[in-house]
């Protein structure tokens, strides 16, 4: 049993939905209703938002057009505004969420990316990056970091660890080592309280 392999796994496999069934799920490329996508194995290990339509989803917000047509495609999709990658067997993988998207330079980064190289190094436990100001890039990338019990968890190994993976460019500038990142009730972590989090005392960054 190696609790550090369990920890990696069940991180990854959290985000597994499942393969397309006729039509109820979809991969929306851009703008571009791919709606055989499975099918046809078009855009396979590409980024894009899952949308999805079928006579088990809810046709529109009662009383309220302006939020259903913010919820809908034009032709009927409904907009998770979750972003996922198909592979090539036809299953479908949550990469995360459109409005946490980093964009720092004018580059979109994806904060999952980054969790999951930050989740292979030794001795973390739970880890989350999100997008701060900054006066150059218009955003960087910071990284909150829990060390899983008994561990001690060195920056800058773990910088040069995301360097490596990664690239200068995607690596976190900064690194929060914390005593627990802000959840909601099902347990997910909530990035967009993790801002206000890591001005808190009990933090420690590098």
């Amino acid at each position: 049993f190696d609790p550090f392999r369990t920890q990696l796994a069940c991180h990854l496999l959290r985000d597994f939905l499942g393969q397309v069934v006729d039509d109820v799920v979809i991969l929306h490329l851009d703008a571009v209703a791919l709606h055989q996508f499975a099918r046809l194995g078009v855009g396979t290990h590409v980024e894009a938002e899952i949308q999805v339509r079928g006579p088990n989803l809810m046709r529109g917000y009662l009383k309220n057009p302006e939020a259903t047509a913010a919820a809908f495609t034009t032709d009927g999709w409904y907009r998770t505004g979750d972003l996922g990658c198909m592979d090539d067997e036809g299953f479908i993988f949550v990469t995360g969420r459109i409005k946490e998207l980093i964009i720092k330079g004018g580059e979109n980064i994806s904060p999952r990316e980054i969790d999951d190289v930050i989740y292979q190094f030794p001795g973390v436990l739970e880890a989350a990056v999100v997008g701060i100001p900054d006066t150059r890039y218009g955003e960087e990338v910071a990284a909150c970091v829990v060390p899983s019990p008994g561990a001690s968890i060195v920056p800058e190994a773990l910088r040069r660890h995301c360097e490596e993976k990664l690239g200068v460019f995607k690596t976190p500038k900064v690194f929060h080592v914390m005593n627990t990142l802000p959840k909601g009730p099902s347990g997910k972590i909530q990035r967009l309280k993790l801002v206000d989090a890591i001005g808190e005392p009990d933090t420690s960054a590098v």
